[in-house]
């Protein structure tokens, strides 16, 4: 399994993509039950997409904070998202 390291989520999204095309050409499954599934696999495989691609800017970050030698703290006083303590 290590050769699909990555894809299996697109492999699943492609196949369920091509099942509901193909079982739709062969009038096993109708056309609004295809479009759903069409949908839904091109949801997946969006999904997937944006969880690599935010994974890996977040460990982008996390990496020049570390090679910059700064620390992920917040400053005293501050909390992440808010202001200093009046």
């Amino acid at each position: 399994m290590s050769v699909l390291n990555g894809w299996k989520t697109y492999a699943v999204a492609i196949l369920t993509i091509l099942y509901a095309a193909m079982g739709c050409a062969l009038g096993q499954v109708d056309a609004a039950t295809a479009i759903e599934m069409i949908f839904g696999a091109a949801g997946l495989g969006a999904l997937r997409h944006g969880v690599s691609t935010t994974s890996l800017a977040l460990a982008e970050k996390v990496a020049l904070t570390v090679a910059n030698g700064l620390t992920a703290a917040p400053a005293a006083g501050t909390s992440p998202g808010v202001g200093p303590k009046s």
